[in-house]
């Protein structure tokens, strides 16, 4: 599945874009469709647009194709956040997170923890970000 179109109208949505990415062994398409038709249907306050993101991934070697259809709303308004600008930020956001819980994951190794009851787990999360945190203040990346 490609984005042989970049931009194409869907019933109620006013814009949309779509972007695609080889990564290593995969191939993700990303569509997004905005629209600020659905804002008046909605009691949230300062809400001004609402937004589809389906992600397409293809696995090159073996051909499985997986699609996940994911929804959102945001304050900004058409003018300040185009689809394009939407989807790269939500792009942004899973990076962030991923990089985060990576950190967490491998090094704390906190998937295997045997905390289980009551806050526990929860105030061991504090201290193990709390614990990346120091590191990072003091040992601050060095310019190349």
């Amino acid at each position: 599945m490609a984005c042989d179109v970049m931009h194409y109208t869907v019933a109620h949505y006013v814009s949309s874009y779509c972007t695609q990415s080889n990564i290593s062994s995969s191939r993700e398409v990303r569509k997004i469709w905005t629209s600020t038709k659905f804002v008046e249907y909605m009691s949230i306050p300062y809400v001004a647009q609402a937004f589809t993101i389906q992600r397409t991934r293809t696995i090159i070697k073996t051909g499985k194709t997986t699609t996940e259809t994911v929804y959102g709303i945001t304050s900004r308004s058409p003018q300040k956040a185009t689809p394009e600008q939407i989807l790269a930020t939500n792009r942004g956001h899973w990076a962030i997170e991923n990089r985060s819980h990576y950190v967490r994951d491998v090094t704390y190794d906190e998937d295997r923890s045997q905390i289980r009851a009551k806050n526990g787990p929860q105030v061991m999360a504090t201290l193990r970000n709390l614990g990346s945190i120091y590191i990072k203040v003091r040992n601050p990346p060095q310019n190349v």
